[in-house]
């Protein structure tokens, strides 16, 4: 009886011990990909809605009445 109960802690150590190198894993990842993201431009190419060449978000010309 108490082999099976040895048997069952170790199991149980073995699970919590993979469960934990998961989150670790898991959160490295979600730091790369976080920092991946900070990589990319800000601002959207031209051909991405913005128009005429123009990046989007940048400001229209003022007309020439201003």
């Amino acid at each position: 009886m108490e082999n099976k109960g040895k048997r069952t802690l170790m199991g149980v150590i073995a699970v919590i011990a993979i469960v934990i190198a998961l989150v670790a894993i898991g959160l490295q990842w979600n730091k790369q990909q976080k920092e991946k993201q900070n990589v990319l431009p800000t601002e959207r190419p031209s051909w991405f809605g913005g128009g005429a060449g123009s990046p989007a978000g940048a400001p229209a010309a003022a007309p020439s009445g201003q």
